[in-house]
C-alpha cells in the first residue's frame, strides 16, 4: 500500500490523529483503493484511516477496490466530495485542492463543478496565487494551515528556491517572530533581493545581520534589531526621516501628557499633537489654557 501516493490526496492539516481511535474500535467505514498500472495499491478514500491502521500495527484492513482503469478525474471526484464537507478549509488545504483541480480538470469544469464549493471565485488573482501556493513543501503548507505563516507570505515563498524558503522560515522562527512579523521581514527581504539583484539569503549573512545574530543580547532584542535593520535597507529615506523626527522630538522635552506623531510616511510636513488628560476637569483646564494663550 503506497500511502505517500498523492494522486487523490485531499490534505487534512488540522485534523487529529486517528491512531488511538482505530486501535480501539477499528475501521468502521472501509477505505477505497485502486491498483495502479505498476501494481501499487493507492488510496482513493480513507488515507488517514489506513495510516492510522499502520501506526496501530493492524496488519489486515478490509477495503473496497476500484478498477485500475478508472480515470484519475473520476477518482478525484470521489475524494473531493467525500472530504469537502468535513474538512476545515484553511488556506493550505484550499491551495492544494485548487492546484489539484486545475491540474486534473479543464478549467471550465473546475470552475463550474468544484470551485464554488470552496467559496472561491472562478477566476482572478487569488485563484492563481492559491494554485502556486499548492506547490509548496508539506512542511510549509502545515505552517500555513496552522497560521504560523500568512497566505501572502506563502505567495512570496513560492517565488524562491526550496533552500531559500527553508532557511528564511527557520531564521524567522529562530527569532520567535509571529506570523505578521514573519510576513514583514520576509516581504522586505524579498523586495531587497529584487531591487538589488542579490540572492535573498545574502541579506541574512551581511556584516550587520551577523553582528546582530551573533550578539549576546536576548532573542527578542535580536528580533527587534534585525527587523529595524531590514526595514532601514528597504526604506532608507523613510527611516532617515524617522531618525531626524525622533531627534527633534527629544529636543523639545515635552511633558508626558503631550505626544507628537508625524504624517503617515512623512507625506506632508505636518504632525499630530495629542494631549492626554486624567479627567474631564483637567482636559477643560488644558483646552482653556490653549484657547486663551
Amino acid at each position: 500500500m503506497d500511502l505517500e501516493d498523492d494522486t487523490y490526496l485531499v490534505p487534512a492539516f488540522s485534523h487529529p490523529d486517528l491512531t488511538e481511535s482505530v486501535r480501539h474500535i477499528g475501521i468502521l467505514n472501509p477505505p477505497l483503493i485502486q491498483e495502479s498500472e505498476d501494481g501499487r495499491l493507492i488510496p482513493v478514500l480513507g488515507r488517514r484511516r489506513l495510516r492510522a491502521a499502520r501506526a496501530a500495527a493492524i496488519s489486515r484492513v478490509k477495503v473496497g477496490v476500484i478498477s485500475s482503469g478508472m480515470p484519475v478525474a473520476d477518482g478525484f471526484r470521489f475524494a473531493f466530495w467525500d472530504n469537502i464537507h468535513h474538512r476545515r478549509m484553511d488556506p493550505a488545504t484550499t491551495a492544494v485542492l485548487v492546484k489539484k483541480l486545475l491540474d486534473v480538470f479543464p478549467r471550465k469544469t473546475a470552475a463550474e463543478e468544484f470551485l464554488p464549493a470552496l467559496g472561491l471565485r472562478t477566476s482572478g488573482f487569488r485563484l492563481e496565487r492559491l494554485r502556486r501556493i499548492g506547490e509548496l513543501e508539506s512542511a510549509l503548507l502545515e505552517r500555513l494551515a496552522e497560521g504560523r505563516i500568512l497566505e501572502k507570505t506563502a505567495a512570496i515563498l513560492v517565488e524562491l528556491t526550496s533552500e531559500e524558503r527553508r532557511e528564511l522560515v527557520q531564521f524567522t522562527e529562530r527569532l520567535g517572530l509571529n506570523a505578521n512579523k514573519k510576513a514583514e521581514v520576509i516581504g522586505h527581504l524579498f523586495d531587497l533581493s529584487i531591487l538589488r539583484s542579490r540572492p535573498v539569503l545574502e541579506f541574512l549573512r551581511d556584516d550587520a545581520a551577523l553582528a546582530i545574530m551573533e550578539s549576546d543580547i536576548p532573542i527578542p532584542e535580536q528580533a527587534s534589531r534585525f527587523r529595524n535593520h531590514v526595514r532601514s535597507l528597504t526604506f532608507p529615506e523613510l527611516v532617515h526621516r524617522e531618525v531626524q523626527f525622533n531627534h527633534w522630538l527629544r529636543s523639545l522635552k515635552l511633558p508626558h501628557e503631550i505626544s507628537l506623531s508625524p504624517a503617515p510616511a512623512f507625506e506632508t510636513g505636518g504632525c499630530t499633537i495629542e494631549i492626554r488628560a486624567d479627567s474631564l476637569d483637567e482636559a477643560e483646564r488644558i483646552v482653556a489654557k490653549i484657547t486663551h494663550a
